[in-house]
Formats: C-alpha cells, sequence, structure tokens
C-alpha cells in the first residue's frame, strides 16, 4: 500500500501546486520514475520463488506442517526450519501482502545498496526474526515478515545517512 500512497500523495501534491509550486515537485517525480526502471533481478527472484512455493504448498496439505516453524521440531534440532518458514505462508492475503512488500522494500534496497546487502539483510533478518518467534511464541509460524522488517530497517537507515539520495518534495 505504501508505493499507492505515495503516488496518490505526490499527484494531489501536482494537482493542487501553483506554477511556481510545480519546480518543487520535479525531483520526486523524476526519482520516482527513474526508480520504476530500475531492475531488481535478485527481488525478482526472491518473488518468483516464493511464488512457486506457494503453488506447491496449494497443492501439498500438509506443508505448514512439514517446513514451517513447528518450535518442538525446532527445538529437537530441526534447525533448517528458520530457513524453509520465511518462504511459507498461511493463506493468499498472507502472501499477497508479503509479496507486495518485498516487491516495494527489496527493490529499493537493491537499486540503492546492491544485490548482496538484499541478500544478506533479508536472510539475517528472516533468522533472527525466527528465532525471535520461538522465543516469543509457542505457536508454529511462517511468513518473511522478519525479513521484511530487516529490509526497512536497513532503507530507513540508508535513506537517513544518505538523504541526497531521496528527493522529497518541499510540502
Amino acid at each position: 500500500f505504501i508505493p499507492w500512497y505515495q503516488a496518490r500523495k505526490l499527484h494531489r501534491e501536482v494537482m493542487e501546486a501553483t506554477v511556481d509550486d510545480v519546480s518543487a515537485l520535479v525531483p520526486p517525480l523524476r526519482f520516482e520514475t527513474w526508480l520504476l526502471r530500475q531492475n531488481a533481478p535478485l527481488t525478482q527472484a526472491l518473488l518468483a520463488i516464493i511464488a512457486l512455493i506457494g503453488i506447491a504448498q496449494l497443492l501439498r496439505a500438509n506443508s505448514i506442517n512439514t517446513a514451517g516453524l513447528v518450535k518442538s521440531a525446532y527445538t529437537q534440532g530441526e534447525w533448517w526450519r528458520l530457513f524453509t518458514a520465511p518462504l511459507l505462508h498461511g493463506h493468499i492475503i498472507h502472501f499477497l501482502m508479503n509479496a507486495a512488500a518485498l516487491k516495494y522494500l527489496g527493490k529499493r534496497v537493491e537499486v540503492f545498496a546492491g544485490w548482496p546487502h538484499l541478500a544478506m539483510v533479508f536472510l539475517f533478518s528472516a533468522l533472527i526474526g525466527g528465532v525471535a518467534s520461538v522465543a516469543a511464541t509457542p505457536a508454529t509460524s511462517v511468513g518473511s515478515s522478519g525479513g521484511l522488517m530487516g529490509l526497512l530497517g536497513f532503507l530507513l537507515v540508508f535513506e537517513w545517512l544518505h538523504k541526497a539520495l531521496v528527493p522529497r518534495s518541499n510540502q
């Protein structure tokens, strides 16, 4: 929803702008157009992997218990569940929301910082999110929320440190 909200806000600013204000809106518009045209192959590959696993989930009835972060199985030595659980999702809305967030956040990280940063931040954050989930709740968990929160945190710090890279409108 973030890209939709930002586009709507920018559209409203353009429509309400006076002739003098239009020049201030050029840098954000130019930046957003540039960002849309950039390639993000790792983000696309990660989305494709998660989509393929989502299709496999639809075909296999017990996939969450088989590969999700079942806490009792993890504590008995099945550490690999920390790597498989972020690729699974509870239902279609969960998948769509995570896919939209990954498309937005992943592309920004990959374009600004490069694909190695995307891979490292997503993987590390997903693992830490899984460990935190084990410590916080006994319920089985799935989804890439830990990785996505890591990407969001990375972007917040990166864009704060490199303010000149991301133009903002004055309004």
